[in-house]
């Protein structure tokens, strides 16, 4: 099992779309999930929550990180720390290697 954490965004869903040329064994893990590909597993999920990451996360193989938060320094701040945290807990405890997906939505905001 692949599985992808902020599935329902433009990089989650194209990453399901390229996934497919080597799994069809894909988990899409979002609010409201739709389906890419039809083998897709959908699991809707609150991702700062723990214990909805640990199951999100349990049975894969690898785990993509692709959610991105409101662009605000105060909400990354906020949400970020705990919600990382719940995923390198529950990859650690599954046995799941992390891939993530990063990009430079905050640089030159002025509210740092």
């Amino acid at each position: 099992m692949q599985t992808i954490l902020g599935a329902g965004g433009g990089i989650g869903m194209a990453l399901a779309k390229a996934l497919t040329h080597y799994t069809t064994d894909i988990r899409l893990v979002s609010r409201n999930p739709k389906k890419v590909n039809p083998s897709d597993e959908l699991m809707s999920a609150d991702l700062l929550n723990a214990e909805a990451v640990r199951q999100a996360v349990k049975g894969s193989s690898i785990v993509y990180v692709t959610l991105g938060f409101e662009y605000s320094v105060k909400v990354w701040a906020q949400s970020w720390p705990p919600f990382i945290d719940h995923v390198i807990a529950a990859c650690k405890e599954h046995g799941s290697r992390l891939v993530f997906f990063d990009n430079k939505k905050l640089l030159g905001l002025k509210d740092w």
